[in-house]
């Protein structure tokens, strides 16, 4: 049997991926995910997919900010039920 592999991990609890699209505009994937059990956490997503840098996004897929991005793995902090919308570029 071939081996399998994930494109994507998520290590911290309750931390939930609601979608991934394509960018709307431009090159990109897109993704959205948010904290579910209401409380603060920490999370490493480990993202298999080729990319050169990770940009936190606001709703219209604007960039707020680039994040810092290490061996293809990206740390976020999550507030209680936050959502928070990347995107791989």
């Amino acid at each position: 049997e071939p081996s399998r592999q994930s494109w994507l991990s998520i290590d911290g609890e309750g931390i939930v991926l609601e979608a991934m699209k394509v960018a709307e505009e431009g090159e990109g994937i897109v993704l959205r995910l948010y904290e579910a059990f209401g409380s603060r956490c920490d999370c490493r997503l480990n993202i298999r997919l080729p990319f050169r840098r990770v940009d936190r996004v606001d709703l219209l897929e604007r960039t707020q900010e680039q994040l810092a991005c290490e061996a293809q793995t990206v740390e976020l902090h999550l507030k209680p039920f936050e959502i928070v919308t990347l995107k791989l570029v």
